[in-house]
């Protein structure tokens, strides 16, 4: 059972306003016709799909957030899942299988986004290397993901996972140090790295 972003309160802040995601796309090489709170235009293409990137440490709520936006009609990727149906989890899973399931990902957003289908990706994104990788997949195809960022306090997140019990694909268990060293090394999303919200949980609301 994954941890969930929407039984606390949350503020969201759409920091990836229209103007600042077109000077981040020229930035890039981009040829923007315009844009939109939900969606940009580039020259040359006009496709009606978006692609969310989930972002923040386990026990944030990703898988929760994506789950919605599965329910709403996007096809939602994850890690996890393909490594549970092979009966394997992220710490254990050989290398072998963790190129195989990535390279497996990355085939079915484009083959997805090319067949007009939404697209949430239910990943850690603890890297903006990662991102950008992952944004660099469907850019051109003419769509630019937006990241959203659930920003959880430090505290509530070691609550949450020291409860977690392995019951499930989206239940990775982590000991108290492994805890730690995933929390040290997430590298918070920004702004410049293209279109951004940020949704803060307040877990006391």
């Amino acid at each position: 059972m994954a941890d969930g972003a929407t039984s606390a309160g949350v503020m969201s802040d759409g920091v990836g306003a229209a103007t600042n995601v077109n000077s981040w796309l020229e930035g890039v090489g981009c040829d923007v016709l315009g844009s939109d709170a939900s969606r940009t235009i580039l020259r040359g293409h006009d496709v009606p799909v978006t692609v969310t990137l989930m972002c923040g440490p386990s026990g944030s709520g990703k898988t929760t957030w994506a789950a919605d936006l599965e329910r709403a009609g996007a096809v939602r990727l994850s890690f996890d899942v393909e490594l549970w149906r092979r009966g394997s989890r992220p710490l254990t899973a050989t290398p072998e299988l963790m190129r195989q399931v990535d390279a497996e990902l990355r085939t079915r957003l484009v083959d997805l986004v090319r067949a007009g289908r939404d697209v949430v990706l239910d990943l850690t994104f603890a890297t903006r290397a990662m991102r950008d990788e992952w944004r660099s997949l469907v850019l051109p195809l003419g769509v630019v993901p937006e990241t959203v960022h659930l920003d959880v306090p430090r505290d509530e997140l070691r609550r949450r996972l020291t409860t977690r019990t392995g019951s499930g694909a989206d239940d990775v268990v982590l000991s108290p140090e492994q805890i730690e060293r995933h929390l040290a090394e997430f590298e918070p999303p920004s702004a410049d790295e293209g279109p951004l919200r940020v949704v803060r949980v307040d877990p006391l609301a």
